[in-house]
């Protein structure tokens, strides 16, 4: 048991009918997977905010919010969140994973009925290791997508062979694979060699993208669209080339990107724009260290940075997110924005190497 951070073990979240603290979702109107054609009048749905303006919800930058237990399966780390809102328990959700550094991953499950401040754990962790007939341990950087109600895709990860594994839910818990063989569901670019993280939506009947993370003969995790006809159907887009617009510095890394949900609802773009927004790390020096960025785009082709800076920076010596702050989950509930990321210390020995931190700001 984490001294860190409050965690609970238990079953699923049975969260009261009244708004709690942080959770307040507004009113907003839907018309197809992710698209958003208005709010309700005097609803205060929102969109993340693109700058700096995050503060720690636990108050403070060295104070995660969800951390390993190293006497289980997760080992020394929790990492790569996943947080969307269910409006059916009023609670956020987590999807995570644990262990990874030379350890078997899973994907975790995790619940909130406080805005974020305390985490129960699933007790049926972990949710997804892969599927036996297939793969041994195809759970590293998990996306989960909610296409629609009861009806959920998982996307996971091993590299070695590096391939990508398909797994199908109606509850978000229960998951049962949907691969069709031990090859990959999704095609390495002509460069890459590993699949990292990623991001994935459906943008109406037959159109599928794909923001995924890929490790390349460059010697750093570059960003690749793809562009699906179902989630078993993907090409490589812009040419098979990496969307090298959202590089921050040259040599460098940059993934890790998700888009956002808005009250329990994948937006890719942003409603008042028009434009795609992701949240995604890249690094200065290499893959090493990294920080949080924020990018829009008309198209997913071309990419600007903005603000040109970080929106969340690794604290160093003494805090969780040492060498990195990664992987970025933002999100909205009513009026109040969240962004769960992980924070690494890549380097540490019998230490912790991931936890899960939250930001929190006012809703764009």
């Amino acid at each position: 048991m984490s001294t860190i951070a409050t965690i609970a073990l238990c079953g699923i979240v049975c969260a009261p009918a009244t708004p709690l603290p942080g959770l307040t979702p507004g009113h907003i109107t839907e018309r197809g997977p992710g698209r958003l054609v208005g709010r309700a009048k005097g609803g205060a749905a929102g969109f993340p905010p693109p700058g700096n303006v995050w503060k720690p919800v636990k108050g403070s930058w060295n104070t995660p919010v969800l951390t390993a237990n190293a006497s289980t399966w997760e080992r020394t780390a929790v990492q790569e969140p996943q947080v969307v809102f269910q409006k059916e328990t009023n609670s956020l959700r987590m999807w995570y994973r644990g262990a990874g550094w030379d350890a078997p991953s899973g994907v975790g499950v995790a619940d909130s009925v406080d805005g974020g401040q305390t985490w129960t754990k699933y007790k049926g962790n972990p949710v997804w290791v892969g599927a036996d007939a297939v793969s041994a341990d195809c759970a590293g950087q998990p996306f989960v997508y909610k296409e629609t109600t009861g009806k959920y895709w998982l996307f996971a990860t091993n590299n070695h062979p590096a391939r990508t594994c398909i797994a199908t839910s109606t509850d978000g818990l229960h998951w049962t694979n949907a691969s069709a063989s031990s090859e990959t569901q999704v095609p390495l670019p002509a460069t890459g060699h590993m699949f990292g993280n990623r991001a994935l939506w459906s943008e109406g009947a037959g159109v599928w993208k794909l923001l995924q993370e890929v490790g390349t003969t460059s010697g750093v995790w570059e960003i690749f669209l793809y562009l699906g006809t179902d989630p078993f159907t993907w090409t490589v887009g812009n040419g098979g080339e990496p969307l090298s617009q959202l590089q921050r510095h040259p040599g460098s890394m940059y993934g890790g990107c998700h888009i956002a949900t808005v009250d329990g609802v994948f937006t890719p773009k942003d409603p008042a724009t028009g434009l795609y927004n992701i949240w995604y790390h890249a690094g200065a020096h290499g893959n090493l260290p990294t920080d949080i960025y924020h990018a829009t785009s008309p198209d997913l082709t071309n990419w600007t940075v903005a603000p040109a800076g970080p929106v969340l920076e690794h604290q160093g010596s003494g805090s969780f997110a040492f060498d990195q702050v990664a992987d970025p989950s933002p999100l909205t509930v009513g009026a109040t924005a969240y962004m769960a990321y992980d924070g690494d210390n890549n380097g540490c020995k019998n230490c912790s190497h991931a936890a899960i931190g939250l930001a929190t700001a006012p809703a764009a």
